[in-house]
């Protein structure tokens, strides 16, 4: 990554410009940059599109898919922002912050599901016992 302003600043040799005036990747029609490249590498994981989702909605303001972890996700960025000044630590953080995100919604039907019984609460011997009381 190189952080450039905005007006005219010409590609190196090897350089992808994205979100900004003149770029080879930025909104196309509806879709905000970071849609357009899953579109673009054909990235189709679910998890992903979420985050996609969420931020179009931080991006573009219009709330069109409205996950309950947008407003959060915001609020994070907005604090890593004021909070470090220099663009690479705003990336590594940024890059944290991000892998935390994808791994927590790519876990989250997991976390949700009920934990099995513990041994302590599992009957013994199949259940019901032949021939006795139960």
């Amino acid at each position: 990554f190189r952080f450039v302003a905005a007006a005219g600043a010409p590609a190196r040799p090897g350089e992808i410009r994205f979100d900004m005036g003149e770029a080879e990747v930025t909104h196309e029609g509806e879709r905000c940059t970071f849609e357009v490249l899953l579109g673009r590498l054909g990235l189709h994981d679910r998890t992903l599109r979420r985050i996609a989702e969420m931020v179009h909605d931080i991006d573009c303001k219009d709330d069109q898919h409205g996950h309950a972890e947008t407003a959060g996700l915001e609020r994070m960025l907005v604090g890593l922002a004021a909070l470090e000044r220099r663009d690479r630590q705003r990336l590594e953080q940024g890059f944290a912050l991000f892998d935390g995100l994808y791994r927590a919604l790519a876990e989250w039907p997991r976390a949700r599901r009920p934990a099995p019984p513990s041994a302590k609460n599992k009957p013994r011997g199949g259940g019901r016992r032949r021939g006795g009381k139960t």
